[in-house]
């Protein structure tokens, strides 16, 4: 993946189009920018995180050695079930998003161009058919963790240029990731 440097800072990645096995994402340049499905094997390789282990540690004395616990645990990280289902909502909301919202299908154009004519006459579209989803949970059982390890995964700002011959000069903003914090009453 080429990466790019905004003018505002971001780094963003320079568009790849991939041909796309499910007939429902082909031809969908936002889909196609993404990267490849992984599969559950693929999922738990990207997912984990070991942390180095040197041998000759195991004769440091142990009041030496439990120094190395907390700095070696935040490096750890072993994929769960959770995880995979996780992933596979995430994967499939943002693709999902994308099915409706094709730049280069006709029906998308057409309804643009309402959306368009009806805020000139402060008329507001329908509802949004944007993707969301809630990740709750109690405080530190890893829902931020998982969720910032997941959408690493997924290029946050895809630079186009140009799709199958034509000009598509756009900034494609895969995800937006809101906290917020709960507090007891």
């Amino acid at each position: 993946m080429e990466i790019v440097r905004l003018p505002n800072g971001t780094e963003a990645v320079v568009a790849t189009y991939r041909k796309q096995v499910i007939p429902d994402f082909a031809g969908n340049p936002w889909i196609e920018a993404l990267p490849d499905i992984l599969s559950p094997e693929q999922v738990i390789e990207a997912l984990s995180s070991y942390p180095p282990m040197d041998p000759l540690e195991r004769q440091l004395e142990p009041h030496l050695r439990i120094h190395l616990i907390p700095q070696r645990l935040s490096q750890y990280f072993q994929p769960l079930e959770q995880h995979l289902v996780l992933y596979d909502a995430i994967s499939s909301m943002i693709r999902g998003g994308y099915v409706e919202r094709n730049p280069f299908s006709p029906s998308v154009i057409r309804r643009l161009s309402q959306m368009e004519n009806r805020q000139r006459g402060n008329v507001y579209p329908p509802h949004s058919t944007a993707k969301s989803m809630a990740l709750i949970g109690i405080s530190g059982s890893g829902k931020t963790s998982s969720l910032n390890r997941i959408l690493a995964l997924f290029p946050q700002v895809i630079v186009h240029s140009e799709y199958q011959g034509q000009d598509f000069p756009r900034y494609q903003v895969t995800h937006i990731r809101l906290e917020a914090h709960m507090t007891g009453a």
